[in-house]
């Protein structure tokens, strides 16, 4: 909110004093899930700086760091993730040359997000066997991902709820067994379905444990409604 034009080329670097070392990853992680870019996040700390990045799908953000070696005091990681040090002094040329590198090195295509469908399911078919089955598969992670589900023309069997202001409650599926489903900082969607819209549906499976009951909960990852189609 403070730096818009920070985030608005194909490398985004947030530099902040005292930031916790142990979360600047997730950070980094959840920056590229929202803006779709590779990302580098700073921690200050006396002018040490420590940092940590990741990226999208087709851009090496090790061979990124290794183009600017001679600015970085140690780094490592692998294509998708790295971590790094270096001084104070060095973090503006260092923004500037990982800007570059990556409008050199990424087209504008790569920046619109794919999803990989793992497969297209009926609704009908989650339940605590199928889910079952998805857990043996852990642990999920690089190599592993957690597998991303569609299921076409699913009914909403209730008017969407807004949760913090931010996020989506959706109840899908069939009438006896309705399943909750979360969308994530997509409130603004709240007026455009509504209950008996048909949706396709991409998501992941997960549980949500409330009260001491716990239920199979769907994560939205896109949603396409039956007028789009």
């Amino acid at each position: 909110e403070e730096d818009p034009k920070a985030f608005e080329g194909n490398f985004l670097m947030v530099v902040g004093e005292g930031w916790h070392r142990g979360v600047i990853g997730i950070v980094a992680s959840r920056l590229v899930e929202r803006f779709y870019r590779p990302t580098l996040v700073v921690s200050v700390d006396r002018e040490q700086c420590q940092a940590s990045g990741r990226s999208i799908r087709g851009f090496n953000i090790l061979d990124a760091l290794t183009h600017c070696r001679d600015l970085l005091e140690r780094f490592g990681g692998h294509d998708q993730a790295v971590g790094c040090s270096m001084s104070e002094a060095v973090l503006q040329e260092l923004g500037e040359r990982l800007g570059s590198y990556a409008e050199k090195k990424i087209p504008e295509k790569a920046l619109t997000p794919i999803l990989s469908i793992e497969a297209e399911i009926s609704i009908n078919e989650i339940g605590e066997k199928f889910f079952n089955q998805i857990e043996k598969l852990e642990p999920f992670g690089k190599g592993n991902p957690v597998p991303i589900f569609l299921s076409k023309g699913v009914s909403l069997r209730a008017d969407p709820y807004v949760i913090n202001k931010s996020h989506l409650k959706l109840l899908v599926g069939p009438d006896q067994a309705p399943l909750e489903a979360i969308w994530w900082r997509h409130a603004e969607m709240a007026t455009r379905i509504h209950q008996g819209s048909k949706l396709d549906i991409a998501y992941r499976l997960g549980r949500n444990s409330y009260r001491g009951i716990e239920k199979i909960q769907l994560t939205i990852e896109d949603l396409r409604i039956g007028e789009d189609l």
